[in-house]
């Protein structure tokens, strides 16, 4: 898969839930609360993030530096995050449940997750 196409998947991916968690903060912030308590969701979620780092690693495993290194480093990630809660559940649990997401948090994560989308589909259009 070309670096484009990752990019430009990545960041249209981003910046739909950027711009949903600023548009929606109680709807996202009831979910991720929801989430959290709801087991099978949380197992289902790690399996899937745990499958896309997979599917980064194995396809796009390059640390030769660069712009493209942004992928690689976001598939470990993701494959870190999904093996931490597919194999470490109730740890994974606590964790989430440690940190408390307010409404204005929920806005500032929103910006941040935007500006990747941004940068992303910025990088997947028009610089690679």
């Amino acid at each position: 898969m070309a670096d484009a196409i990752i990019f430009q998947i990545l960041g249209l991916a981003y910046s739909a839930i950027g711009l949903g968690m600023l548009a929606n903060p109680r709807f996202y912030e009831a979910m991720i609360k929801k989430m959290i308590v709801d087991e099978a969701v949380l197992f289902l979620t790690g399996l899937l993030v745990l499958a896309i780092g997979c599917l980064l690693v194995v396809y796009h495993n390059i640390w030769t530096g660069g712009w493209t290194m942004i992928i690689t480093i976001f598939g470990w990630l993701a494959l870190l995050k999904g093996l931490m809660v597919v194999v470490l559940p109730e740890e994974s649990i606590k964790f989430y449940n440690s940190i408390k997401i307010s409404k204005g948090q929920l806005g500032v994560y929103g910006m941040i997750v935007s500006i990747l989308g941004v940068a992303f589909v910025y990088l997947g259009y028009f610089i690679l």
